[in-house]
């Protein structure tokens, strides 16, 4: 079964946090795995930011998570290599390139070159 797990960059110092979504009329947090006291700890996160692990991890052992940026190539063909930012679409997570949208991603040597937030740059630049 897939981890279910999000991101997002806090709002009061802008650091990524990784946990549980907590989400109310009010606020939108991760809750990390630390505890104090009786209560889990909630931060605060920027809901644009907020983004889900897609239970794959990239060619390195780093998490790939909704709104990161990839490169891949195809694993059967050297001739074949894009540049695109992970997608949730219909239920289901794709990375999109100026190519293509790609839904069978698992076909792919991937490395998280950065995200939409810290590094849109990236994206714009290979497109």
């Amino acid at each position: 079964m897939r981890e279910i797990k999000f991101r997002g960059k806090r709002i009061d110092n802008g650091e990524w946090v990784h946990g549980g979504i907590y989400v109310d009329e009010k606020q939108v947090g991760i809750l990390t795995t630390e505890i104090i006291g009786a209560s889990a700890v909630i931060d605060e996160v920027d809901p644009a930011t907020v983004g889900q692990y897609t239970g794959i991890k990239d060619k390195k052992g780093v998490e790939i998570y909704e709104g990161d940026i990839v490169t891949g190539r195809d694993a059967l063909s050297e001739g074949f290599s894009f540049t695109g930012f992970v997608d949730h679409e219909n239920g289901s997570f794709v990375i999109k390139s100026a190519i293509v949208t790609h839904y069978r991603w698992l076909d792919y040597i991937l490395e998280t070159i950065g995200n939409l937030h810290d590094s849109p740059d990236l994206l714009e630049v290979t497109e």
